[in-house]
């Protein structure tokens, strides 16, 4: 008799049932479900003034996340939206709702309207306004990865250079790889390989650009004792080669 036949096996549904009958158990259920119906409702309250706006312009939508799964499900963009998110972005206090509207604009035709301002918000967070605000900027600085383009070249390099935002600037610093006809670039990014919260985002910019005169320089993290390092080096020098 296999395995699957021996009638002492207990079936999935037979360990579940097993686990629901648990007090212990049935407890935490209960308690998340209760946490995610409270997280629910709180994003509904801070959300429903953008939601007004959105539905009014046309989408039928009742979280914000919506639009983006509508884009990779039908391939339809949302460009009217995008307007009405960065107006209404400022005036939102609900962390899990700021970050599922920049998330949202982090499209390429967001970027007319969204980079200007995200710019701004990445700088107006508190440097150390503690975890959720330091995921916020990094959330925000993503974003700018996304936008990242040749009119705010100056910007991007500014807080990619602040020492300040630590690590929340890791993708704007990968971002710069964008910016293939600056000639500033290539120098900032090797300045950034001696700063610890974005060495490995440096790195990867730096093979992005195929930058010849990085050769040296990156040859030396390949016997750098973090593990990332080495394996982003690798793949930079292949690029360049």
């Amino acid at each position: 008799m296999s395995n699957s036949q021996r009638p002492d096996r207990m079936t999935a549904e037979e360990l579940m049932a097993q686990l629901r009958a648990n007090p212990d158990v049935r407890a935490r259920e209960e308690a998340n479900e209760r946490q995610i119906a409270q997280a629910q409702a709180e994003y509904a309250a801070a959300a429903e003034p953008v939601l007004t706006e959105l539905v009014s312009a046309g989408y039928r939508i009742s979280t914000v996340g919506e639009l983006r799964t509508m884009f990779e499900q039908t391939g339809r963009t949302y460009e009217s939206a995008v307007p009405i998110l960065v107006r209404c972005l400022p005036h939102v206090t609900y962390r899990p709702l700021q970050d599922d509207i920049v998330r949202t604009l982090s499209v390429p035709w967001a970027r007319r309207d969204a980079t200007g301002a995200l710019i701004e918000r990445f700088r107006e967070l508190p440097p150390h306004g503690g975890p959720t605000a330091s995921d916020h900027r990094w959330t925000v600085g993503n974003a700018l990865e996304v936008l990242a383009h040749q009119t705010v070249a100056t910007d991007l390099m500014e807080i990619a250079q602040d020492r300040h935002y630590g690590e929340a600037r890791q993708m704007v610093v990968l971002g710069l790889a964008k910016l293939k006809k600056d000639p500033r670039v290539i120098p900032v990014l090797l300045n950034l390989l001696d700063d610890p919260d974005v060495t490995g985002s440096a790195i990867m910019a730096l093979g992005r650009l195929r930058a010849t005169e990085a050769r040296d320089r990156l040859q030396q993290f390949l016997e750098h004792p973090e593990p990332h390092y080495r394996k982003e080096a690798r793949k930079a020098l292949r690029m360049i080669n």
